[in-house]
């Protein structure tokens, strides 16, 4: 069969946005976003956004890295970006098991692959976890990953923020405005908690597996994460990678978690998508 890259992207595009127009979406800024090319492109990445956010964090991102001649895929994670009277009685249906986002991941990874001739994975927070987890689930298939202040269960931040959400459901943001906001302003336990198992799931991968090479970004102001991300991690990690970068910010620049990737343009985002391409076009071999 002949492959027909027009046909395939044009389905692609048009399944999710299928499904997603069957969906009571928040707003318009959580619909799956897609940079596609007329023809197959030399890197294509996939990327991931945030825990209880959407695709809208990468936007600006997605779009430079578009016009760089790159393919590129937001799509919108299981159980996000829905309408609905959330609290901690009917708390927003997000997955509570590994499996629902390790499905989707697969999935992703699959249709991402045939757009062109690299595949650059990366996300987010928890999809930076997610990042990381199909990076060496599938390490032969991705040629790097990019790690945006990813969480792992050594973080500290992290076993802050679980222990907060020790009464089943924790508030985390308070609208300021009519318009509802693209990301769930609270969650369940039990949808942050996987997150710690899927950490787990990581960390053992990266005692006895491959890892494409990566750029791990973090911020010492990041209180979702830590002043410290995971050492035990990139220790395991460096044993079946040597070409991984870490870029850490400095505290006294108070880049918060959120601000890695935000709705407003700001000069933190500006850079970070001059970071990105760089990495994206980095002759490995020589950087090694």
């Amino acid at each position: 069969m002949k492959f027909d890259y027009s046909q395939i992207t044009q389905a692609l595009i048009e399944e999710a946005r299928a499904k997603e127009a069957e969906l009571p979406l928040r707003n318009e800024q959580c619909r799956s976003l897609f940079f596609c090319h007329n023809r197959p492109t030399g890197k294509v990445l996939l990327l991931f956004h945030g825990f209880t956010a959407a695709p809208y964090q990468f936007a600006r991102i997605a779009h430079a890295l578009f016009q760089d001649g790159y393919n590129v895929l937001v799509p919108l994670l299981p159980g996000h970006g829905l309408a609905g009277r959330w609290n901690a009685q009917n708390p927003p249906p997000l997955p509570t098991s590994q499996g629902d986002y390790q499905d989707f991941a697969v999935r992703w990874l699959k249709r991402s692959r045939v757009l062109g001739r690299q595949l650059i994975v990366g996300g987010i927070g928890s999809g930076g976890t997610l990042a990381t987890w199909l990076s060496l689930a599938y390490p032969s298939q991705i040629d790097r990953s990019l790690l945006l202040a990813p969480y792992w269960p050594d973080s500290q931040g992290t076993i802050d923020l679980f222990a907060q959400a020790q009464q089943q459901y924790y508030h985390w943001i308070t609208p300021r405005k009519a318009i509802p906001l693209p990301c769930y302003s609270g969650f369940s336990q039990r949808s942050l908690e996987l997150f710690f198992e899927l950490g787990e799931t990581v960390l053992s991968q990266a005692s006895q597996g491959q890892s494409p090479p990566a750029l791990l970004v973090t911020s010492e102001s990041d209180r979702a994460i830590g002043n410290s991300l995971g050492q035990p991690f990139l220790e395991r990690l460096h044993r079946c990678q040597s070409s991984i970068w870490h870029l850490k910010f400095n505290r006294v620049l108070d880049l918060a978690h959120a601000t890695m990737m935000q709705l407003e343009e700001n000069n933190y985002e500006t850079q970070l998508i001059k970071l990105v391409k760089h990495f994206t076009r980095l002759d490995l071999e020589q950087a090694a």
